[in-house]
Order: C-alpha cells, then sequence, then structure tokens
C-alpha cells in the first residue's frame, strides 16, 4: 500500500463515511510525529465523520478548518514514516451509523479493529488493541437515541446529584474520606446541611441562571426582540443573594420572589456559598470582561452555568454569554474562560458531539484568546487521559488538582466525564477526592447527565435529592424554550406566572 493508495482509501475522511462504508486510516510512523497515535487514530476519524457530508452545518463551521486538515496530516505523517507494505491500518467497517445530528462507532468496530491489528504483528496489535478501546469509548460515552427532553433534564439532574454527592465530603482529605465509606470512597450521598442529598450553592445558582435565562426567552418572545440576558443574570443572582440573608447594593430590590426563589427560601437557604460569589453580588458595581471588580478564579463562575449550554445552541455565543455571566462575579480571565468552556461543551454536547470532539473543539477556540491559555491546558490535560494506560481512580483525578480554582474544577469535572463507564462511575470518580467535591461533582454530573440523560441516573440518588422534581420542571421548560418543538404552552398563563419578563 503506497501514498496513494492510502489516500485513495481514505478519501480525506469524506467520501467514504456513506453508512455501510469504510472508515480506513494510515497508523503505521505515527509514533515518529505524535506522542498519542491511538489518540490521533481516535481523532482524526471523529474529525472526519465531523467534518463529512452529514455533519451538522453548526458544528462543521465550529470545528474550524484545521480539524478538517488534521486528517490529511495524519495521512502525511504515516506515509513519510514508512508507506507501502510496512503500512498498517484500522479499518472499522460499515458500521457508521448516523442519527439526529450526530454520529457513533457501533459494537464491531472493536473486534474488527483487534482483528485488523493481530494480523499485522504484536507492536500493531497493541496500538491497534488501544485505538479499538478509544472508538469503544467514544460509542460509550456519547448520547445515542435518547429523548433531548431527557438530556436536558439528566444535565440539571445530574449537576445537582453531583452536587448532592460532593457536599457531605467537601474540604475532606481522600485519606479521611477512605477511613468514613471505606476502599471505594462514598458510594452514597453523605449527611449535609442536615440531611442526606442536599443541594449546595452550585445547584442554587445553576437553578437562578436557569431562571435568568428563561425570563430573557419571555421578554424576547413578547417583544420580538432579543433580550438583555446578562442583565436578567445580574437580577437573578441578586435574588440568590437575598435567599442567603444579604443585601445588593446595585439591586436593593430585585423583584417580588421568583419562581426559584421560592423554592429555594428559608432559614437553612444558606448553603456554603462562596465568599467571592457574596462579596461580588453585594457590590454596587457588576463586574464585565473589560472592568472587573476582583481578581478571583474560584470555580464559583463555571459551576453555575450549565443551562446556558443548554439554552444557547451556537458555540461561540454561548460560549460569550457565559464568560460576560461568571465576570459579573470572577475577574480573572481564567475564572471566565472555564465557565464559557463549560457552557461550550454543553452546546457542543447538545449538538450531537462526542465529549471528546467537544473538547478538542473548545481548546481550540480558546487557543485564540488572550488570557485563556490555563483553561486551554485544562482541557488538554484532562482529553490527554484518554491517551494513557492508567486506570481511572481517585489519585489520578487528585492529580489534576484539588477544584478550588476554576481551570482545576473544569479539568477534574471533564476528566471524570470522559473516563466514565456511566454516570455512576464517572460522578463518584469525581467527588472522592480531596478538594471541593461538590463543585467537581456538579460539572461532571452534568456532562454526564447531557451525554446518558435522565434515565441513566441511578433511582436511589434520584429518590432522596432535594428538589428532583422542581430540577426536572425547570429542565423541561428550558428544553421547551430551546426546541422548535418544545412545549406548545410556552408562553401560555403556566408560563407567565413561572417566568414572566420583569
Amino acid at each position: 500500500m503506497d501514498e496513494d493508495d492510502v489516500r485513495a482509501a481514505v478519501d480525506h475522511g469524506h467520501e467514504t463515511l456513506a453508512k455501510d462504508g469504510w472508515l480506513v486510516l494510515a497508523s503505521d510512523g505515527l509514533t515518529d510525529f505524535v506522542d498519542d497515535p491511538a489518540g490521533a487514530i481516535r481523532d482524526a476519524a471523529m474529525f472526519a465523520i465531523l467534518a463529512g457530508h452529514a455533519a451538522d452545518p453548526d458544528l462543521q463551521d465550529a470545528l474550524r478548518p484545521t480539524a478538517v486538515r488534521l486528517v490529511d496530516d495524519l495521512i502525511d505523517a504515516a506515509c513519510d514514516g514508512g508507506a507501502g507494505d510496512n503500512v498498517a491500518v484500522v479499518a472499522l467497517r460499515g458500521t457508521v451509523e448516523s442519527w439526529d445530528g450526530g454520529w457513533r462507532v457501533s459494537d464491531s468496530d472493536e473486534a474488527e479493529a483487534r482483528r485488523q491489528g493481530s494480523a499485522a504483528g504484536d507492536d500493531k496489535d497493541l496500538r491497534q488493541a488501544s485505538a479499538a478501546e478509544d472508538a469503544g469509548r467514544l460509542r460509550s460515552t456519547h448520547a445515542v437515541d435518547l429523548d433531548p427532553a431527557d438530556r436536558f433534564r439528566g444535565c440539571l439532574l445530574g449537576g445537582a446529584i453531583g452536587d448532592a454527592l460532593g457536599a457531605g465530603i467537601e474540604h475532606d482529605s481522600l485519606r479521611r474520606i477512605r477511613r468514613r465509606f471505606g476502599p471505594d470512597g462514598l458510594v452514597d450521598p453523605a449527611p449535609a446541611y442536615g440531611r442526606d442529598s442536599a443541594i449546595t450553592d452550585d445547584t442554587q445558582m445553576t437553578l437562578f441562571t436557569a431562571e435568568a435565562l428563561l425570563r430573557t426567552f419571555t421578554r424576547a418572545a413578547e417583544r420580538g426582540v432579543p433580550g438583555d440576558a446578562v442583565w436578567q443574570l445580574d437580577q437573578a443572582y441578586a435574588r440568590w443573594l437575598r435567599t442567603q440573608g444579604e443585601r445588593s447594593l446595585r439591586w436593593p430590590n430585585p423583584g417580588d420572589r421568583s419562581t426559584v426563589e421560592r423554592l429555594l427560601a428559608g432559614p437553612d437557604a444558606r448553603r456554603g456559598p462562596g465568599r467571592t460569589c457574596i462579596a461580588a453580588m453585594r457590590g454596587s458595581v457588576a463586574g464585565t470582561p473589560d472592568e472587573p471588580t476582583n481578581s478571583s478564579k474560584g470555580c464559583g463562575g463555571v459551576m453555575r452555568v450549565a443551562p446556558v449550554g443548554l439554552m444557547v445552541e451556537d458555540l461561540d455565543d454561548a460560549m460569550g454569554l457565559a464568560h460576560r455571566a461568571a465576570a459579573l462575579t470572577h475577574g480573572h480571565p481564567t475564572g471566565r474562560y472555564a465557565a464559557g468552556a463549560f457552557a461550550g461543551l454543553i452546546a457542543l454536547l447538545r449538538g450531537g458531539a462526542p465529549l471528546s470532539i467537544a473538547v478538542a473543539v473548545v481548546a481550540e477556540e480558546l487557543g485564540y484568546a488572550e488570557g485563556a491559555d490555563e483553561t486551554c491546558e485544562a482541557l488538554i490535560r484532562a482529553r490527554g487521559l484518554l491517551g494513557e494506560a492508567i486506570a481511572p481512580s481517585a489519585e489520578l483525578v487528585q492529580s489534576r488538582g484539588e477544584g478550588w480554582v476554576a481551570d482545576e474544577a473544569l479539568a477534574i469535572g471533564v476528566s471524570c466525564a470522559l473516563l466514565a463507564r456511566d454516570f455512576e462511575h464517572g460522578v463518584l470518580l469525581a467527588v472522592n477526592h480531596g478538594g471541593d467535591s461538590d463543585s467537581t461533582g456538579a460539572i461532571a454530573g452534568a456532562l454526564l447527565g447531557m451525554m446518558f440523560g435522565a434515565e441513566a441516573i441511578p433511582e436511589r440518588w434520584l429518590d432522596g435529592l432535594e428538589h428532583a422534581n422542581e430540577i426536572a420542571d425547570i429542565a423541561d421548560d428550558l428544553h421547551a424554550a430551546a426546541s422548535e418543538d418544545g412545549d406548545p404552552d410556552v408562553l401560555g398563563e403556566r408560563w407567565q406566572a413561572r417566568w414572566p419578563a420583569e
């Protein structure tokens, strides 16, 4: 097989991607050009799929031309490293199947890749087995044929579950967690704030984010012009501040008690709020990216913005709005860019991208932004775990940091979602470490819930979750507002009572 044969077989990742067709990638020689050949093959395959003739147009735009060129570059690298009879190929035959807006690689791919590897020799077998395992992980970490509304519920409920699981062990060291719960660590929620499965400020602020976006939607629908989402977000966070027994100088009266405020208000509503969020929302001036009010890069800006990715499907718009939302309270660029990255991942997952590809796309997007280096590096490190032959463990998670700052919280949450076998495995991995367990659990839970849907969340966790039914209702309203085929009662009497424009 020479260079022309390889190029003809792959055809730059486009024409060979029809259903029941072949996808062939050259693998031999890649070790001379990339550190992670299995990961490179995986990326090239999925980039080719996403850049192919049936990919979602918005996702194609988000990938940028460099993603498409990666396929050609990998072929060139393979050929330069020993084309001809020495070129080994991984063939993923006849099993690239389409569904609404996305792609998956089906079960027989692993067997085919392993068969190809065995025929090529032991060293190639190892590389190709690794590639096959990566293909399996891509399959297992993407929601296939799920009800979109169930994925919205999964995102909000999953985030709340991760928050509740982490609440009872936040601040505990890994050693103390294992002393309390055994060698496997926490497997069910521990008491926090006077009850099991209590949510914290992470979920509280996430719900106020959802409220602001839903009220922005109402205002825009009624008046026919886009609403000011950041204005609504700042006012919503002032209502959250009121539930904490505090007042905002810039919003001394942020309106009557809203749907979310009525749900959360009470004598025990103060659930470990971040000092930065409290101080910033007390102030007389809201922070902006150009005029920050502090230099904090804590995780309080990133942990609350999943609803932005649910409501705003365009990648640039989702990342930009989440960036400005975080700037209301967090002045350091990392605190803002991590929030933009998290919302961008949710938006891409909603559009049909597998998580590993979404991470690559967002990291590339951040590569163009001044001040985004820490966030970009966090995503690259998280994604790099897929190429390491290391079993997921608490020690591995802890090597990414403790999660108190935004880039570490994002790295831990994304790493655990990428490595997860299923929802339960990924969320437990995200909380069982010494550090900000509720925030890392909330981030991982939202990602995993978006990938696997609410149906994948263990019933024993949902049954005890504080405000579970109300959180699911809010997720349904987000889906109704974000979807063309959503609830026909949008803007009806019930809607107006829950999400008024003012």
